[in-house]
């Protein structure tokens, strides 16, 4: 078996065909230990190919074949690539994960796009890498045998003609951040596409702080200092790179709030004339317009709005009835839009948006993320302003995810096969387009992260 861990050469989260496997119609004698794959749903011609392992370009054909040698004597073939896809060269070094090429109609198979693949043992000094194929294995990948309606996980294994395949994500697994217990939900943010700062309910319910720098690590929990009891977890939310805004509850459900500017902590200020249950939400959808939402004691939304210049608008309710079950969260994909998402009392997701200038009265009706119920509040995060991406606690307290395309829609929710299990809602946030962060607590309190991708 291969030594270098494979995994499955498409996109995350995307249904593929075995259409030919080991031993089976053309793959025979020194090619029967490979395989044929076709995109299940989509256009096949044209469908992204991702490297299955790091390695170093053995050889670069004109009928769209190439080779990677992912350690001495273990090369992988992929064939029947579309040749203008083909954008490296003998020598260069690829990574597990990486685009490397898209299906083509190539080769000896014409009019059939699929991408044909195979490890090869070239000990033998063989001119082409693709003879002599050896048994091998990918890991961590869903397999279904009902197309997709259905799925199981399967760690290590041989995909086999006619199952549906899809790569599970390209999650690390959970790291635990030591030194640290915390009470609920974390906060997360990133100020700078460096710096991400965490902020929690420590077990003697004071706000609590670590934060990575990259280059650096991470500084080690910290608590803030004075006297203010937070009654729920906090809310945390940016406006620049030398700002932060915390806001949490006291017991009685009132929202208070603090700022870091220039490198100074204010004072816990009072916001007045509210209460709400659980945690705030907040969020900036410009630097000078600061929006804080909550769970009101009559279990509507309520909203309360900074504008730098203009001060704070004073709480107000959202007339619409929706009635929340738990916190809700809060996104901004760019400066004229913000989604609330959040729960109703049985935990399925919902959210609405306003869409900029049209006054509060310009709101869309709640909608429904349909086939998902989770516990407590979601979490969400826009890495860039045309995808979205929605966690949460499932009911079996494992991360579940449901990610929104601008043009395609949602993915529907998906379990992150990982068997961590949550002990309360999660947090998320990104660092650049192509990157997401997911901190959770285990059932003790200590704080966990994973992250994407994980290269």
């Amino acid at each position: 078996m291969n030594s270098v861990p494979m995994q499955l050469p498409f996109p995350s989260m995307e249904w593929w065909r075995v259409i030919n496997g080991w031993n089976d119609f053309s793959h025979i004698g020194s090619a029967r230990f490979s395989w044929d794959f076709v995109r299940a749903q989509g256009a096949a011609g044209g469908a992204p190919v991702h490297a299955s392992a790091p390695g170093v370009v053995v050889e670069v054909e004109s009928d769209g074949w190439f080779y990677v040698e992912q350690t001495t004597g273990e090369n992988l073939t992929y064939m029947h690539c579309d040749n203008g896809s083909l954008k490296f060269k003998k020598g260069d070094k690829i990574e597990m994960g990486q685009p490397v090429a898209a299906v083509g109609d190539t080769g000896t198979s014409k009019g059939n796009f699929h991408l044909h693949m195979a490890l090869a043992n070239n000990i033998n000094g063989e001119e082409d890498p693709s003879h002599f194929t050896v048994e091998s294995q990918f890991i961590d990948y869903d397999v279904s045998t009902d197309g997709g309606k259905t799925h199981t996980h399967v760690d290590v294994g041989v995909p086999v003609t006619g199952q549906w395949i899809r790569r599970s994500s390209m999650w690390s697994g959970w790291r635990p951040r030591d030194n640290g217990l915390i009470i609920g939900s974390p906060a997360v943010v990133s100020r700078t596409p460096a710096i991400t700062d965490v902020f929690a309910r420590g077990l003697d319910k004071r706000l609590w702080q670590d934060t990575h720098e990259n280059g650096k690590g991470w500084s080690g929990w910290h608590r803030h200092d004075g006297d203010f009891i937070l009654g729920a977890p906090p809310a945390v939310n940016t406006i620049d790179s030398n700002h932060l805004g915390i806001f949490a509850c006291d017991f009685e459900g009132k929202v208070f709030h603090k700022s870091w500017i220039a490198e100074r902590w204010t004072d816990w200020e009072p916001r007045e004339g509210g209460q709400i249950k659980g945690s705030p939400a907040a969020g900036s959808r410009t630097p000078t317009v600061t929006e804080v939402f909550g769970r009101g004691m009559d279990d509507l939304l309520w909203q309360d709005t900074f504008e730098q210049g203009k001060g704070w608008t004073g709480w107000f309710r959202h007339q619409d009835g929706f009635k929340l079950g738990a916190s809700p969260a809060v996104e901004f994909s760019n400066p004229g839009r913000l989604q609330i998402f959040a729960c109703d009392a049985e935990g399925a997701v919902f959210h609405k948006w306003w869409p900029g200038p049209g006054g509060w009265n310009n709101w869309s009706n709640w909608h429904q993320l349909e086939g998902g119920r989770i516990k407590g509040a979601p979490t969400v995060v826009s890495r860039t302003p045309f995808i979205t991406d929605v966690f949460g606690r499932g009911m079996s307290n494992r991360l579940w995810q449901n990610t929104h395309h601008s043009g395609k829609g949602w993915t529907g929710w998906f379990k992150h096969e990982d068997g961590f299990v949550l002990g309360a809602a999660p947090a998320a946030n990104s660092m650049n387009p192509n990157h997401l962060h997911v901190f959770g607590i285990d059932p003790n309190g200590k704080v966990h992260q994973k992250w994407w991708p994980d290269v």
